[in-house]
């Protein structure tokens, strides 16, 4: 059996949270989101076994939203019988004057019937009334949020413009000292170089046992006794071994007064091999032809100018051009050079990025030789590595 009770004023239930948070029958709590019935005028909410089987479940389902929003519970619809004092109208078994003026009584007039119309229209108006007026409040604090939001985003707009400015006055003093950097890294480089102008760099002699500096000088001197280099002793400053390599070879650097004496020598080394007898331990000339090669007890001797550890590494990538058909790559007072083929143009390699370019053909799959890459001459080396 239903829990009944006296239904509440309209207004008063619907702002207590009671009538939103519990039944109207069981005052047990009841869920906001299932579809319970809700009362349109007392504002309470009720489970289906809590209306004595006034209505099922499978019935609310069916009705309409409109019909399911005018719906009154048990209670509000019968204080609404009273109030209207509407009855229902049942033939009467004695038809005289006196018992149909009696029903006639008990009819509702059409100023009843207006009044009653009126009345829920002005309630209805007045419920539209507060529902607009808390709509145009809830717009009102939204446009005010609204405009907070706009400040806001121009404030964060405008710091994001001096950000963007920031980063481009950092990117731009960046690349300017980059390009310093870039200056003054190759001017060390050229003056590095051009205090090694008279440095040779010869590779490939073994380094005796317990060898004195008087020793690596003597095997200079035979050196350049094969060569027939003629010199005087003053332009030859001193000679000494470098520190060895990963291949086990120990180059010697020799060192002379004036580089027309170094270039003397590379122009000697050029025509030919100098090689040392494996068993013999002796030095000896052999002229560069095609049908007298070295022999495999020959030593090899490289004769190269002594570039600095920059010039090294560029001159190790500009041989990387061999690999696209580049025949001739070679260094000349610390300049790098290339040539395609005999016929072809030499051309100077000033940096990495020369040589990106050459290894990277251009839409027709020549070579791109175009960029900082210029046009000069140069002597080959000898025997490069």
């Amino acid at each position: 059996m239903a829990v009944r009770r006296s239904p509440p004023n309209k207004t008063l239930a619907r702002s207590t949270e009671l009538s939103l948070t519990n039944c109207g029958g069981c005052k047990e709590h009841i869920s906001q989101i299932t579809d319970f019935p809700l009362c349109y005028n007392c504002g309470y909410r009720y489970h289906f076994k809590c209306l004595s089987g006034t209505i099922h479940q499978r019935t609310w389902s069916s009705w309409s939203l409109d019909a399911k929003k005018y719906w009154n519970c048990p209670d509000c619809q019968q204080e609404k019988n009273k109030t209207t004092g509407t009855k229902r109208i049942l033939p009467s078994p004695d038809p005289s004057p006196t018992a149909s003026k009696s029903i006639c009584k008990e009819i509702m007039t059409p100023e009843d019937f207006r009044r009653i119309i009126q009345e829920e229209l002005s309630k209805q108006t007045d419920e539209m009334k507060a529902t607009i007026a808390a709509i145009q409040l809830q717009v009102s604090g939204n446009q005010n949020e609204i405009k907070l939001l706009k400040e806001e985003n121009r404030e964060l707009q405008h710091r994001l413009n001096l950000a963007t400015q920031k980063i481009s006055a950092v990117e731009k003093e960046n690349d300017e000292n980059k390009q310093k950097w870039i200056l003054s890294e190759t001017k060390w480089n050229d003056n590095e170089q051009y205090q090694k102008r008279v440095d040779l760099l010869i590779s490939g002699v073994p380094k005796v046992q317990k060898e004195t500096k008087a020793d690596t000088m003597g095997i200079m001197m035979n050196i350049l006794k094969v060569l027939n280099i003629t010199y005087e002793k003053w332009e030859i400053l001193g000679c000494h071994r470098l520190h060895p390599r990963k291949t086990g070879d120990t180059p010697i650097i020799m060192k002379f007064n004036r580089p027309e004496v170094r270039d003397r020598v590379l122009e000697a080394a050029k025509t030919g091999w100098v090689l040392l007898d494996r068993q013999a331990s002796v030095f000896h000339f052999r002229q560069r032809t095609s049908g007298n090669q070295p022999k495999a007890d020959d030593i090899v001797i490289y004769f190269n100018e002594h570039l600095t550890r920059n010039n090294q590494i560029l001159l190790r990538k500009a041989k990387q051009l061999r690999t696209i058909g580049f025949k001739y790559v070679w260094s000349k007072n610390g300049s790098v050079f290339v040539k395609a083929n005999d016929a072809g143009r030499t051309q100077r390699i000033f940096s990495e990025e020369d040589v990106n370019r050459c290894l990277h053909p251009d839409s027709n799959g020549n070579p791109n030789r175009s960029g900082s890459a210029g046009v000069g001459g140069g002597g080959t080396t000898t025997a490069m590595q």
